[in-house]
């Protein structure tokens, strides 16, 4: 009988449609260009989702697009640094090219917390209204899923509340780094709104 053995050794994956090493400038221009439009869409729409009806519905739209678009680009650094560390974790560039894109990523999840925090503060009835307009059907499936962890956030006490809300960076950085958060922090957007329903 003959046995069979199994090894990746020699196999490497190539990962030339990403980028093309982990000196490649376009990495660094990636992330800087990805935190720069985080702050400006932290500007633009800070403040402009949970407010009294509801935003109008084109702008909610534009907006998850903009976060859509943002992800796309940062989840192409994230899946380049996993997949060259994954290769091989003794490398120490790769080890640091892998920390630089987590710490980076995180930053940016900060920058853009606000929005899912605001639309599951939306009151129900404004929230409702939106998920039912035709111009985002494309999106409910998304939309629906933020408001499952509504409850949760509305039930708190006051005091509780005004401290969560105080320490949300810290929070939003834990889980960052809670589970490696890989995956969840460059895919989690362009993941949930590509299952769309």
């Amino acid at each position: 009988m003959t046995t069979q053995t199994f090894s990746a050794a020699g196999i490497r994956w190539d990962l030339g449609d990403l980028f093309a090493s982990h000196e490649d400038p376009r990495i660094e221009a990636t992330l800087r260009g990805c935190h720069e439009r985080a702050r400006a869409f932290a500007e633009a729409h800070r403040g402009t989702i949970a407010i009294a009806g509801g935003p109008p519905p084109a702008r909610l739209l534009a907006a998850i697009r903009e976060l859509e678009a943002l992800h796309t680009d940062l989840s192409r650094v994230g899946a380049f640094a996993d997949l060259l560390y994954a290769g091989d974790t003794s490398q120490p560039e790769v080890r640091d090219l892998e920390e630089k894109v987590e710490l980076s990523t995180t930053e940016i999840g900060n920058l853009l917390l606000f929005f899912e925090l605001e639309w599951m503060d939306l009151p129900d009835d404004a929230a409702e209204r939106l998920l039912a307009h035709p111009t985002l059907a494309g999106y409910r499936h998304y939309l629906l899923r933020l408001r499952q962890y509504r409850p949760h956030r509305s039930e708190a006490p006051p005091k509780m509340r005004k401290s969560c809300k105080r320490n949300e960076k810290e929070l939003a950085a834990r889980f960052g780094n809670s589970q490696r958060a890989r995956r969840a922090r460059g895919f989690s957007l362009a993941e949930r709104a590509l299952v769309r329903g």
